[in-house]
């Protein structure tokens, strides 16, 4: 199963509206749900990651969440 999650995303203290694409799949009564999406760092305030020895490091960084539901 595919589709999209829709909802506010929290990072840094700043809160845009975000849509995730997602997978899921039922696996001995465990949905489990994985999804990503590429986040820019000043987009909530976080500045771009420095170290002496990298010469350069990405404006952005990949969110992976996944997500295991079980009936209680």
């Amino acid at each position: 199963m595919t589709g999209s999650l829709l909802g506010d995303l929290t990072l840094h203290g700043v809160t845009p509206f975000v849509e995730l694409e997602f997978q899921a799949r039922l696996a001995d009564g465990v949905v489990t749900v994985v999804a990503s999406t590429e986040i820019v760092f000043a987009d909530f305030g976080i500045a771009q990651p420095r170290a002496m020895i990298v010469l350069s490091v990405a404006d952005r960084g990949t969110l992976e969440l996944q997500l295991h539901l079980r009936r209680s």
